[in-house]
């Protein structure tokens, strides 16, 4: 392999060579003076960041972050163990209500005898009888399971008891529709 063409390619072009390393050079110079004066403004950014407000720097400032985040997390798990117990204590109070008057006997009118049903979000609860005449009152109640009595009901108990529970129905599917 014979190389002096080369060589002799060199000798001949050394001006011209040197001139397009020195043009290469320049543009290297150029390019690494932009790099050092865009690092420079960068190593000041940072600065200022690292710096941080209040005295404080970044890895402070997260460090305190972390440790509210945890804080927050924390008190979320706690609001949602009390809301928990809460839900579950308010489907077993009373929300279902259910109310009929009648007339008890023919000879006393206003219909002030009443039944009373009170009902959980599973119909359990009581329904109360006031049964007026004309010289006495009498109360009775019921303990109510699942929308059912074990001991026998009047009609007028009957239409309290399913009047709580459709009522309570329509008033949920109303609340589901929005």
């Amino acid at each position: 392999m014979d190389i002096t063409p080369t060589i002799n390619f060199f000798e001949a072009n050394t001006a011209l060579i040197l001139l397009i390393n020195s043009i290469i050079l320049g543009i290297n110079l150029i390019i690494l003076i932009l790099n050092i004066s865009a690092n420079s403004k960068l190593r000041k950014k940072w600065k200022v960041l690292l710096k941080g407000n209040n005295k404080l720097n970044l890895e402070q400032l997260l460090e305190n972050q972390t440790v509210e985040v945890d804080k927050i997390s924390s008190k979320i798990s706690e609001l949602n163990d009390i809301y928990l117990a809460l839900h579950e204590k308010a489907n077993k109070s009373l929300k279902k209500i259910g109310f009929t008057r009648f007339d008890a006997f023919e000879n006393v009118g206003g219909e002030q005898s009443f039944c009373l049903a009170l009902l959980d979000t599973a119909n359990t609860g009581i329904v109360i009888t006031s049964i007026i005449g004309r010289t006495d009152c009498r109360v009775y109640c019921k303990l109510i399971e699942e929308g059912l009595s074990n001991r026998n009901t009047t009609p007028e108990e009957d239409l309290a008891i399913s009047s709580a529970i459709n009522m309570t129905d329509a008033i949920s599917k109303k609340v589901h529709l929005k």
